[in-house]
C-alpha cells in the first residue's frame, strides 16, 4: 500500500515577523461562467498575505460569459494582489467537449499548464487549482505551504461527472484508481497528512520540485488509464524522487457541472410542488462529514424541507448541516434506530416525507419521479430498490426498503436496527384497502459498508447485536432471525445456524417474503456448486 501515514506533519519554520513565500496561483479557464464567482471567491477569502500573491489565468476557446467576467474581477482586484495576469490561448475549438479526452487535447492541456509551471519566476510555490474548484476554508493555502512540501494537493472528492457513481478522491494511490483499496480510501476520510502515488485539482507545486523536471508534459508510452496531464505530472514526480503527498485537513469542493445542471433542474421541479405534494428529507447523522456536504449539495434542492436529527457527532457533520438544513435537532442515542426515526419522522411538515441517508446516492436519470409518485392520490408510500456495496465484494447486493411516504401518524418505524414501516404499513391498508405501496422507479445505491475493513467489521458487529437484542425482547419478530441469518450465512459462514434461522423467520410470518428469497437463492447456489 503505498500511503504514509503523517498525523502531525512538520511545519515549515518561519523568521519573525513571518515572511510568508510568494504564491502564483495559476490554472486553466474555459466556459467557467456556472462556477466562476464561488471559485473566485474561495481564492479571495484566503488567509494569505495578498501582497504575496500572483494569478496566471490561461483562458481559450470559451463560447460564454468566463473571459469578460474574469477581467471584470481582475480590474476590481488587481491593485490588492502582486499582479493578476489573464493569457488567452485558442485552439479554434469552442464546440468540443473539455472531457472528451483523445491524444490532441491532452497535449493541449499539458501545453498550457506548463505555460504557468515556466512562469514561476520569483514565486516559492506554484498553487496549481482546476477553476471549478472551491476553496471553503480560508487556511487552505496558508496550511498547504506550512507543510512545506514539494508537491501536496488538497484533497476533495468528485463522480466525475457519472453522478450515480461512488465519490473518489483527487488523488490516487497509484498512477490512476486502478489498484485503489478501500483502506485508501478510508484513510482519506480521517484528518491528515498521507503519502500518494498521484495528486490533481489542487495542488501546491514548490519551486524545488520544477526544477527537478516536475512538469506536465505527456509521456507517450503510459497506458491508456494512465492519460491525462496530472497523471503524467505525478509519473515524472515519482521518477524524480519528488514525494507527493494529500493533505485531508480542509476539504476543497469540486463542483461538477453535471451536478450544477441537475440543481437547477431540481430548484425548478421544487418551485412548481403543489403545497400537498410537498415533500420533507429527513436525515440522521452521527459523524457524516466526509459524505454528508456532497449529499446535501447535490439532493437538498429537490426537496421542500431539510431536516437533520444528529446523535452526537464530533466531527463537522453539524457544521455541514447548517449549510442546508432547515431545523436541526438532536437525539441522544438509545441503541435503537426506530426511535430515532420515529423522533425524525415527528419533525416533518410536509405532506410527504423521503429518509435518507448521507452514504446514499440515487439515480439522478430518474429524480423527476419523485413529483410523478406524490400525484398518485391513492399511494401511501413507494418501496426502493437498494444495490448495497460493499469493500471487500465486487457486486452489490439487493434489497427494499420504504422511503418515499405520507406523512400519517400511524406510519412508526419498528425494529432496533433495520428499521421498517412495513409492519405499520400493512396494518393501514387492512383499514384501508384502497390504499397503495407502490415500487419506486428510482434506484437507490448504498455505500455504508466501504468504508474500510475497520468500520465494516464493528459496524456488522453492532448491528447483530441489536439484532440479538431485539430477538430477546420479541422472540415472535420475524425480522431479527432473518437478519441474524444473514450475518451467519455471509459474515461468519455458519450455514446450517443460518439456514435454521432463515426456517424460524418464515414460520412466524407468511408474508415477509425476504427469508423465502434467501433460502430459495442459497439452495439454488447450492445446486449450481454440485453439478460444477
Amino acid at each position: 500500500m503505498m500511503s504514509t501515514f503523517d498525523l502531525n506533519p512538520t511545519l515549515k519554520e518561519f523568521k519573525e515577523p513571518i515572511e510568508f513565500p510568494n504564491v502564483l496561483i495559476a490554472g486553466l479557464i474555459r466556459n467557467r461562467a456556472w462556477c466562476l464567482a464561488d471559485f473566485l471567491q474561495g481564492l479571495e477569502m484566503q488567509d494569505y498575505p495578498k501582497k504575496k500573491i500572483s494569478f496566471h489565468w490561461i483562458v481559450g476557446d470559451c463560447s460564454d460569459s468566463t473571459i469578460p467576467d474574469l477581467k471584470a474581477w481582475t480590474k476590481k482586484n488587481k491593485n490588492s494582489y502582486r499582479g493578476i495576469l489573464i493569457e488567452e490561448v485558442n485552439f479554434g475549438r469552442k464546440d468540443q467537449d473539455e472531457h472528451k479526452w483523445n491524444p490532441e487535447l491532452l497535449y493541449r492541456m499539458g501545453f498550457m499548464r506548463n505555460r504557468y509551471i515556466k512562469a514561476i519566476k520569483d514565486n516559492e510555490y506554484i498553487f496549481s487549482i482546476d477553476s471549478d474548484m472551491i476553496l471553503k476554508d480560508k487556511r487552505i493555502l496558508k496550511h498547504l505551504v506550512c507543510l512545506d512540501r514539494e508537491a501536496v494537493a488538497e484533497v476533495c472528492w468528485a463522480t466525475w461527472g457519472k453522478l450515480n457513481d461512488f465519490l473518489l478522491p483527487t488523488v490516487w494511490q497509484f498512477g490512476s484508481y486502478g489498484g485503489t483499496n478501500e483502506e485508501f480510501l478510508a484513510q482519506l476520510r480521517q484528518p491528515g497528512t498521507y503519502r500518494v502515488g498521484g495528486i490533481c485539482t489542487c495542488e501546491l507545486i514548490a519551486k524545488s520540485a520544477i526544477e527537478k523536471g516536475a512538469n506536465f508534459s505527456r509521456i507517450t508510452n503510459l497506458p491508456p488509464e494512465m492519460d491525462g496531464e496530472d497523471r503524467q505530472f505525478s509519473v515524472r514526480c515519482a521518477v524524480h524522487g519528488i514525494n507527493m503527498w494529500a493533505d485531508t485537513y480542509f476539504r476543497a469542493q469540486h463542483l461538477e457541472k453535471e451536478t450544477f445542471l441537475l440543481r437547477q433542474k431540481m430548484l425548478a421541479w421544487e418551485k412548481q410542488r403543489q403545497n400537498q405534494h410537498r415533500i420533507s428529507l429527513c436525515m440522521l447523522t452521527h459523524n457524516e462529514g466526509y459524505f454528508l456536504d456532497e449529499f446535501l449539495y447535490k439532493m437538498g434542492p429537490l426537496f421542500d424541507e431539510i431536516i437533520i436529527v444528529d446523535t452526537g457527532s464530533t466531527d463537522s457533520t453539524l457544521e455541514i448541516a447548517k449549510k442546508y438544513a432547515d431545523k436541526i435537532f438532536h437525539f441522544d442515542w438509545c441503541d435503537d434506530f426506530s426511535a430515532a426515526r420515529n423522533f425524525l419522522r415527528e419533525k416533518a411538515t410536509c405532506p410527504w416525507i423521503f429518509y435518507a441517508d448521507p452514504d446514499e446516492n440515487y439515480g439522478v436519470e430518474a429524480l423527476n419521479q419523485f413529483d410523478v409518485m406524490v400525484k398518485i392520490e391513492n399511494a401511501v408510500g413507494f418501496v426502493f430498490l437498494v444495490f448495497n456495496y460493499r469493500g471487500d465484494r465486487s457486486q452489490p447486493s439487493l434489497s427494499e426498503s420504504v422511503r418515499l411516504f405520507r406523512n400519517l401518524s400511524e406510519f412508526k418505524f419498528t425494529g432496533l436496527v433495520h428499521e421498517t414501516l412495513d409492519g405499520a404499513m400493512a396494518e393501514y391498508r387492512k383499514k384501508n384497502p384502497d390504499q397503495v405501496v407502490g415500487l419506486s422507479p428510482i434506484p437507490m445505491y448504498h455505500w455504508g459498508f466501504v468504508k474500510g475493513i475497520k468500520h465494516r467489521t464493528e459496524k456488522l458487529a453492532y448491528y447483530k447485536k441489536l439484532n440479538e437484542k431485539q430477538l430477546r425482547e420479541n422472540p415472535k419478530d420475524c425480522r431479527p432471525y432473518y437478519n441474524l441469518a444473514m450475518h451467519l450465512l455471509e459474515e461468519d459462514g455458519n450455514k446450517p445456524e443460518g439456514i435454521a434461522l432463515l426456517q424460524k423467520s418464515i414460520q412466524l410470518s407468511s408474508t415477509f417474503y425476504q427469508p423465502r428469497r434467501e433460502l430459495g437463492l442459497y439452495h439454488l447456489r447450492e445446486a449450481q456448486r454440485q453439478f460444477a
